[in-house]
């Protein structure tokens, strides 16, 4: 289930976090979405299984968020239920 924030400049994040344990970041390239991009959702999904806290994000989102703002508001948040 995707998470959600909202940017300083505005603009909404959307991202997925799976797991529980130290955190691995995917942020996917400019072009693909998260729906048309099954690889990195793949590796999130079994890199969680083997105990990993792994966000997926789009690359131009993050760069727009700015990347350590965005990270430090879902370190921070809680989890959504689902």
């Amino acid at each position: 289930m995707s998470e959600r924030f909202k940017t300083r400049f505005d603009d909404i994040v959307a991202f997925d976090r799976r797991g529980s344990g130290p955190a691995f970041v995917f942020v996917s390239g400019a072009g693909p979405t998260r729906a048309t991009d099954p690889i990195t959702g793949r590796t999130a999904e079994l890199a969680a299984a083997q105990g990993l806290t792994t966000i997926v994000t789009i690359g131009w989102v993050a760069a727009r968020a700015g990347l350590p703002d965005a990270l430090a508001w879902i370190a921070s948040s809680p989890r959504s239920p689902g």
